[in-house]
């Protein structure tokens, strides 16, 4: 996760394994791992900045 969610991944980590493990189309998606990005609220801006640097350089 990123984004600003991942500041408050703490506080979400409970609800959101069991919605996933709930909620998942296929059973091999159910124990998916699911962590906090370490880039934070720049995760976005860094996976913009990844995708524009492998495109064009």
């Amino acid at each position: 996760m990123g984004g600003k969610v991942a500041e408050f991944f703490p506080f979400l980590e409970d609800s959101l394994r069991r919605a996933l493990e709930a909620h998942a189309f296929l059973e091999a998606h159910r124990g998916l791992p699911v962590q906090p990005s370490v880039y934070g609220h720049l995760a976005p801006a860094v996976g913009g900045a990844s995708l524009f640097l492998a495109r064009f350089f």
